[in-house]
């Protein structure tokens, strides 16, 4: 019979492209009637997938562009977001390589760019990524954003608000400034100017 991808990363898929169309929010998308419908694990996979995804786009882009014959933006919508959503799975999660291929495959199953998506997911899969460029691997803020999962303040509580969390505080740490000052090797990039070091609560509801 025909392959069906994950109910779950079909609901991730479709979020991603929710948020890419833009006019809505990401705790609006994530509360959605059928990803609230899901058991707890697929759910929380699901926040994994789509939140992750969202988080390391630049580095996925970095990534996906040696593969890609033309730029990852002259996709289409729904090539570009499952590129992107099996890359993290095959650089970012414990997902066995060939299901993040085969799902994402799956996904792609009645459009001609299933094959660019075996070919290109597969290839990452044997390859890996390569290096970031040296410029942004000696600039700790550009390093931040493309890795460490670095999000603004309103959009990091979002995403606790989205994922279930209440009582949501983000404050700065003490001595913050001369944290990040430390993390930089070259001490001209100014790095604390863009990154804080800050203490994160929160209450999730059992």
């Amino acid at each position: 019979g025909e392959k069906v991808a994950s109910l779950t990363r079909q609901l991730a898929l479709q979020a991603l492209l929710q948020i890419d169309r833009g006019g809505v929010t990401l705790g609006d998308v994530l509360a959605s009637t059928e990803i609230a419908g899901l058991g707890t694990r697929d759910r929380a996979f699901l926040h994994e997938l789509v939140l992750g995804t969202l988080r390391q786009r630049g580095f996925l882009d970095h990534a996906l562009r040696p593969l890609l014959r033309r730029a990852i933006d002259r996709l289409d919508r729904r090539t570009r977001a499952t590129l992107r959503l099996g890359a993290y799975q095959i650089l970012a999660t414990r997902v066995p390589d060939r299901a993040a291929v085969s799902e994402s495959v799956d996904l792609l199953r009645h459009s001609r760019a299933s094959g660019l998506a075996n070919a290109v997911l597969r290839r990452l899969a044997r390859e890996g990524s390569a290096p970031l460029p040296e410029e942004i691997q000696e600039d700790l803020a550009l390093v931040a954003a493309c890795l460490g999962g670095a999000a603004t303040i309103d959009d990091t509580r979002e995403m606790l608000e989205a994922a279930g969390f209440q009582k949501i505080k983000i404050q700065s740490k003490n001595g913050s400034r001369e944290l990040i000052q430390a993390w930089d090797p070259h001490k001209r990039q100014n790095a604390e100017d863009y990154v804080v070091s800050a203490y994160i609560e929160a209450v999730k509801p059992s």
